[in-house]
């Protein structure tokens, strides 16, 4: 039986620069192509209401939050924003479940954050009244 050559082993899991450009590279670069990809929804239940906020990483880093009353709040990174989403209160609507919504009195399906093609359109839908499960 013939021994295994472990030096081989880094050649083998090792990309070539080569290989890393020809694989890697293009998805690197379409990552941060587009800033929707990089908005989340936030909620505040307020009593039968929701208040939604829209956090959105920039491509440098920067992060900006819109908020119900159309103002665009600039923060220096998503950590930032983040934190003063959660220091008012808001609640991140990609990690809510069913039952997250249940606590609030709420039912998941009535909660849909707001569309529009531009900010202008998403201000009159930045509230939203719910009606509470009984």
């Amino acid at each position: 039986m013939t021994a295994f050559d472990f030096s081989l082993i880094p050649a083998l899991i090792t990309p070539s620069p080569i290989m890393w450009a020809l694989t890697m590279a293009p998805n690197a670069m379409n990552d941060n192509s587009d800033n929707e990809d990089l908005s989340q929804w936030w909620f505040a239940p307020v009593g039968d209401t929701l208040i939604w906020a829209r956090m959105r990483v920039l491509e440098g880093g920067d992060a900006e939050v819109f908020d119900c009353d159309g103002n665009t709040l600039a923060y220096p990174d998503e950590d930032a924003a983040r934190a003063a989403l959660l220091d008012a209160e808001f609640r991140d609507f990609d990690g809510i479940d069913e039952d997250d919504a249940n606590m609030f009195g709420f039912s998941l399906e009535e909660l849909e954050p707001p569309r529009g093609d531009s900010d202008e359109e998403l201000v009159a839908q930045m509230t939203q009244r719910l009606n509470a499960k009984n």
